[in-house]
């Protein structure tokens, strides 16, 4: 009887070590859910005189990653179109004059202020051989200088809005591909030539349509 006592109680024993030993093996999972999230992982922190700083968070890596991957960092979109970095600019009657450009060519939207000032006017030859392919001109301009974009070989297009007063003297000659271009009713001057040398031109004023063979007479109009 002694004998089947202590091989129940030795029995008894090695059950309950098991089970200790089960117990401490267990690991919850990271991650309580069905989805292919990753496993939570705490910041790496370091003390720096009483300071703690998170030297690095494995969230805020995952945000970034995915920031780049829509082409964004923060809040700062990666595809502006131009900046002020693009213009030399100077000030003049309480607004700014775009005296020349410096950006890499391609659909360019001409801003309506730079440096918190309204851009009023483009000087002479200020976009001259620049390998533009398109200019939105905002209404803020009053004025488009000589031979501004003029000898530009990509440009295509030439979006002016209503607000431009005066385009001066060869503003946009020669330009070979230059096809699509719309004045507004504002404009009040036109120099001498501004659309020469522009073979594939379909320029619209006033309901009016002038092509390389008769923009001579748009001249005459003013």
């Amino acid at each position: 009887m002694k004998k089947i006592c202590v091989i129940i109680l030795c029995g008894a024993l090695l059950t309950l070590a098991g089970c200790g030993k089960n117990e401490q093996s267990a690991v919850k999972p990271a991650v309580s859910s069905t989805s292919k999230a990753d496993a939570y992982k705490e910041p790496i922190k370091k003390d720096t005189g009483g300071t703690t700083v998170i030297v690095d968070d494995p969230a805020a890596s995952r945000a970034d990653a995915a920031n780049t991957a829509r082409g964004t960092t923060g809040s700062k979109s990666q595809n502006a179109s131009s900046s002020a970095d693009d213009y030399v600019i100077e000030d003049d009657l309480g607004g700014t004059v775009i005296r020349k450009y410096l950006g890499d060519g391609g659909k360019v939207t001409v801003p309506s202020k730079l440096d918190g000032k309204e851009v009023i006017g483009i000087s002479d030859n200020a976009f001259r051989g620049s390998k533009i392919m398109r200019a939105a001109v905002p209404s803020s301009v009053k004025t488009i200088g000589l031979h501004a974009f003029s000898g530009c070989d990509s440009l295509e297009s030439a979006e002016i809005y209503d607000g431009v007063e005066e385009i001066g003297g060869y503003a946009f000659a020669d330009c070979p591909k230059l096809c699509i271009v719309t004045l507004p009713d504002s404009i009040k001057e036109i120099g001498s030539g501004a659309f020469n040398s522009c073979p594939n031109l379909k320029l619209t004023y006033k309901g009016q349509t002038y092509t390389a063979a008769n923009v001579e007479e748009l001249y005459d109009v003013f």
